[in-house]
């Protein structure tokens, strides 16, 4: 039985990459679903970063500044965050054959 699945899962993984090499000397195009630009939210959250910074807060009293710094901690948290997940190509085949399997 445990050199049957090994056998499948043999056989399995070599009909699944058979496409990938058969397309191997095709010239890669970057994909449109992941745009390394930031985008336009992101540049305007940029800007008013450097409003703030820019601003002379000696003047303000002390409930602005404290809004002020809400804003600028909202702002950095949304702009850390906001990246693409990767996803090793180790862990697609691993989640693969969890499927499987179950």
């Amino acid at each position: 039985m445990k050199k049957l699945f090994i056998g499948l899962v043999a056989a399995f993984s070599l009909f699944a990459f058979q496409p990938l090499m058969a397309n191997s000397a095709i010239e890669a195009t970057p994909s449109s679903l992941v745009d390394p630009s930031p985008t336009n939210t992101s540049k305007e959250l940029i800007e008013r970063l450097d409003e703030i910074k820019d601003i002379d807060k000696t003047e303000l009293s002390p409930s602005e500044k404290k809004v002020l710094r809400k804003e600028v901690r909202y702002i950095k948290d949304k702009l850390d965050h906001s990246g693409p997940i990767y996803i090793s190509g180790a862990t697609i085949l691993l989640i693969v054959i969890l499927i499987i399997l179950l």
